[in-house]
């Protein structure tokens, strides 16, 4: 299968679990893999139905960093761009990226080329709806749109948390 997503693959992910969570990544064309969210493990998985496999962890919790390996590989790195700002810089196969949210309020994220053209966005299914739909608009790498699956869901959480703490 193509190690890449395209605009007609029209992916989703599909969730299934109530601590430890699955993530399956489908598109029209079938699955494309799965993540596992372990409940209490920093460390998420995502395998391919080929046997691929890329972990993603937070690896300064102060910074808020975070990176993808391929084994002890690590193929991509992210930060914040700025202090308290919803922005954030990744790194992937030697180019650089942006993350930002669409809109200033709400909670779908847009991942963006040096140049500022918009390659994919992940916005959430619907209210009580788990998952998100991943809107490709070009070619995108699939261990770059893993990565940035993996940030946003990341990001949604603290959100989420955040929110909760302030009530």
């Amino acid at each position: 299968m193509d190690e890449r997503l395209t605009p007609p693959d029209e992916p989703e992910t599909v969730v299934s679990g109530l601590f430890t969570t699955r993530h399956r990544l489908e598109t029209g064309a079938g699955l494309r893999g799965e993540f596992t969210f372990p409940a209490f493990r920093s460390v998420v998985r995502f395998r391919t139905p080929e046997g691929r496999e890329w972990t993603a962890r937070r690896v300064d919790w102060w910074r808020g960093e975070y990176e993808l390996r391929e084994g002890e590989t690590v193929v991509a790195t992210a930060r914040p761009r700025r202090f308290l700002r919803r922005e954030v810089e990744v790194e992937f196969g030697g180019r650089s990226y942006t993350l930002r949210p669409v809109r200033f309020w709400g909670r779908a994220w847009r991942l963006s080329d040096g140049e500022g053209n918009a390659l994919m966005e992940v916005h959430p299914k619907g209210l009580l709806r788990r998952g998100a739909r991943l809107e490709v608009r070009a070619p995108v790498d699939l261990p770059l749109a893993v990565f940035t699956y993996y940030l946003v869901y990341t990001l949604w959480q603290q959100e989420t948390a955040a929110a909760a703490a302030s009530h």
